[in-house]
């Protein structure tokens, strides 16, 4: 499994992808076995990955667990960082993310208020 950011390396492996960089500001895709698994928009910041959208190619396929535990198990990388949309928030919990306590307080309370994001990290081990 391997991410690629190289947008050179994109267009020459998948050209199908071009698009991302426009998008995006910080384009990835997520590939194995030559197959794009997911897409989106993220950085390394230090050894913080700030992650601003994962997109599955395919839903129900464990392609986002599978891209956030190849992030966790790399070295460089102690924190992944970002925000979560209303109906991300399981997701983001089976991957062990901590949310800030009253942005969360304030969603329960607004009754899934769709226009929040919350705001997550997890820590890697």
């Amino acid at each position: 499994m391997k991410i690629i950011q190289d947008m050179n390396e994109i267009k020459a492996r998948f050209p199908e992808y071009v698009h991302v960089e426009h998008y995006y500001d910080d384009p990835f895709i997520f590939v194995a076995n030559e197959e794009v698994l997911a897409k989106g928009d993220m950085r390394i910041e230090g050894n913080t990955a700030v992650i601003d959208m994962i997109m599955a190619s395919e839903m129900r396929k464990w392609y986002g667990r599978m891209f956030i535990e190849h992030l966790k198990s790399r070295q460089d990388i102690y924190h992944i960082e970002g925000q979560s949309i209303p109906l991300a928030v399981p997701f983001w919990y089976q991957m062990n993310a901590q949310f800030n306590e009253s942005e969360f307080n304030e969603f329960i309370e607004d009754e899934y208020d769709e226009d929040i994001l919350l705001g997550f990290s997890i820590v890697c081990s």
